[in-house]
């Protein structure tokens, strides 16, 4: 059996991106985005770049898509296994 826990906080708007600085305890995250729309703004970058200086490794995955499929659901959960996420 496998699990699958949502976070009970989300953060948005200004200021929302800056708050992962705030993290504590963890090592690793898997960052997921859809179109290319985060990368072209420069907000992936900048997510990773946080991250990083608080010494958390991250793990992208692009191209999830609108009503995501079982396919995409199997692959991110056999990815986040093979990184031990």
């Amino acid at each position: 059996m496998a699990r699958f826990t949502l976070p009970r906080d989300i953060y948005y708007g200004s200021g929302a991106i800056d708050e992962l600085k705030n993290l504590k305890g963890y090592k690793k995250a898997m960052i997921l985005t859809g179109g290319s729309s985060m990368k072209r703004g420069g907000f992936l970058q900048k997510v990773e770049d946080i991250l990083h200086e608080i010494g958390v490794e991250t793990q992208l995955f692009e191209g999830i898509e609108p009503d995501t499929s079982i396919e995409t659901f199997l692959t991110l959960s056999s990815l986040s296994a093979a990184v031990h996420l």
